[in-house]
Formats: structure tokens, sequence, C-alpha cells
């Protein structure tokens, strides 16, 4: 599990600061970007898949990956591509890495109790992390990945999930107003791919009164995200701007 950390940084080098210098130059066209993220987000998947297990059940490796792509066909951008998978952990957990891999682990999905307009709003979130390429630029910002690994020693962590995977670095740096836009992506996408919109705003309620009972649980998934209670209230405003 530690040699994650170390390949998370090696795997960033020469193409995060390639894909950096584009973005800074604005050079080569949107592709061109989305290509270079693909490439970084790529390496990334393939340090973590080296620590983690696919889930057990294929039905339900399945039922994310049609989940995903029904969401991936109301993307509006064509150059925009995601993978979806499904793993084995400890701990109730999603995340993006850049040119759109999306972990799910199998205790998130017992959470949701596989519900497949809970899961879309799950999967639109990170979605829309992807989109607006915030893990990208998490990703590229060589300087806070430093200060991250320097601040991570792997005894300091609360569990091995948390010590392992790409998810807890790469969105330890969202801001609030960035999770915020990642729900209301989630909820749009959602409703775009005719999921219901209700489903996630009853999800995140749900698990705000569990969360009471079963903190450490769920302490993985949220202690990044603003507090639930703000989330609803956020996705219960847009949802009613929108109808």
């Amino acid at each position: 599990m530690a040699g994650f950390l170390n390949r998370f940084g090696q795997s960033v080098g020469k193409k995060a600061r390639q894909a950096n210098w584009w973005w800074q130059s604005l050079a080569g066209s949107e592709q061109d970007l989305i290509q270079a993220e693909e490439r970084v987000g790529g390496d990334l998947a393939a340090a973590f898949r080296a620590d983690m297990a696919p889930a057990t059940s294929s039905a339900a490796r399945a039922s994310v990956v049609a989940a995903g792509e029904r969401l991936g066909r109301c993307v509006r951008n064509p150059n925009r591509r995601f993978r979806f998978e499904l793993v084995r952990a400890e701990e109730a957990n999603a995340f993006a890495l850049p040119g759109g891999y999306i972990f799910l682990t199998e205790p998130l999905l017992e959470l949701i109790d596989s519900v497949p307009d809970r899961l879309a709003f799950v999967l639109g979130h990170e979605m829309g992390h992807v989109i607006r390429m915030d893990p990208m630029h998490r990703a590229v910002s060589d300087a806070g990945i430093a200060a991250i690994l320097r601040k991570t020693p792997m005894g300091g962590l609360a569990g091995t999930f948390a010590r392992s995977t790409a998810g807890q670095l790469m969105r330890s740096a969202y801001s609030q107003d960035q999770e915020f836009m990642a729900d209301r992506f989630g909820l749009r996408l959602g409703m775009a791919a005719g999921y219901r919109p209700e489903a996630g705003i009853a999800m995140l309620q749900a698990i705000g009164q569990r969360a009471g009972t079963q903190p450490s649980g769920l302490a993985a998934y949220f202690a990044s995200h603003p507090p639930i209670p703000e989330r609803i209230q956020s996705l219960q405003a847009y949802l009613h701007q929108k109808t």
C-alpha cells in the first residue's frame, strides 16, 4: 500500500508538467489538452489498480459501468471520455482522476443501497469534477502535490484506504465551491439521463441521519465535503430554479 504514494508522485512527473505547460501557454487544441489529461490519469489509475482489487461481484461492477455510460452519453463534449470502476476497499469512497477515470468502492455502493438514481448522482458528481478539470488542475500543481506528500506520513492517516488512494490526495484540495458545483452538475446530468433528481437529495438526507450512528464508515467520503445540510439546501434551491 505504501508504494502507491511513491508511484503517485512519480507518475505525475513529465506528463503532468507537459500538460501544465499546455495549460499555461494555451498551446494546443482542446482535444490536445484532454488527451494530455487522459495520459496523466491513465498513469495514476494504473498505479491505483496495483494496490486495489476489482469488486468481487461482476453484476455490481456492470451496474456501475452501465450507469456511468448512460450519464456519459449526455455529456455535451464528444471529446470527453469516462471510465468507471468498482473496487474493493474498507471504506465508502468515490473519486475522479484526471481524464475521466472514476472509481467507486463497494462500501459506498452498499451505502446508497445500489439504487440507480442515487448511483447516478454520485457518479455525476465525480464527472462534474472531471468536466471542470478539478483533478487535473490539482495534479499539475507540483508544489501542491509535494505539500500533500510531505504532510501525509503513512502512519498518520486513518485507515488503509485513506493512505493508499489517489482519491484522498486529489479530493483533499477541493474547495467547498467546487463540491457544490459538482453536486449541481451531478443533479443536472442525472436529469438529462432520465434519473430522478430528488434521489440525490434523498440520499444525502438519509446519509445525514445515518452519520450520527456510523461516523467512522462515512468519514472518509464526506470529510472533504461541505456539511450535508448545506449540500441539501444548495441542491434544493438549484432544483427549485430548474422546475
